[in-house]
């Protein structure tokens, strides 16, 4: 975004969260670095096939996120955003039965219980807050407005800040292992990374 998973907010510090930061840096950077969408030369195309490759990841994501979420997330309610993909992708021309045909990952992340969760929701939770950057930069390359073509990194509909405090208190509470946590999100990153790079290469 690059997909910016921010995760600077000092006011909500927790030692879970800098030892998350710490230990996904440099995954965090290789995937900023593949999406690329700050770059000058960023067009409607690429930005329509960066979409649907996010879609193919999100959308099974957050149906295995949703078993979850159901029964073990104690009070922290999914909030999904592959229908914002869904809507930035229909703006940019793609028919219901185009999307309904896309790509999905089958390759994702364990979701086997909650620090599985809490790992995968620090990573998307985290790229949520760093898409203000991109809402901001895509508006006058683009013509997007976060009601056309930019639903998914403004995450309308959503209060991203708030959110991202209410996801950092509750990784805090949480009476999990640390190293789980830490491995689900690296493995998040990781898989996530791979899924647009096979997507890129299959264009």
């Amino acid at each position: 975004m690059p997909l910016q998973v921010s995760v600077d907010d000092s006011t909500t510090t927790t030692s879970l969260r800098l030892r998350l930061r710490d230990g996904t840096s440099e995954l965090h950077r290789r995937l900023e670095a593949r999406l690329d969408l700050l770059t000058p030369g960023l067009t409607r195309e690429r930005y329509r096939r960066v979409l649907a490759a996010l879609y193919g990841y999100y959308e099974p994501l957050e149906q295995r996120l949703g078993v979850i979420a159901a029964t073990q997330l104690f009070g922290l309610t999914l909030h999904a955003r592959a229908p914002n993909l869904v809507a930035d992708l229909a703006w940019l021309g793609l028919s219901p039965d185009r999307i309904a045909r896309l790509p999905r990952c089958t390759a994702l992340p364990r979701i086997d219980g909650v620090e599985d969760a809490a790992g995968c929701l620090y990573v998307v939770e985290g790229a949520a807050l760093g898409g203000v950057v991109v809402t901001r930069a895509l508006g006058p390359r683009l013509g997007s407005t976060p009601e056309r073509g930019g639903r998914f990194f403004a995450d309308a509909g959503s209060n991203v800040s708030q959110r991202w405090s209410t996801v950092v208190a509750w990784l805090d509470a949480l009476p999990g292992r640390g190293d789980a946590v830490l491995a689900a999100a690296r493995a998040t990153f990781s898989t996530l990374d791979r899924w647009l790079a096979a997507q890129k290469s299959a264009q």
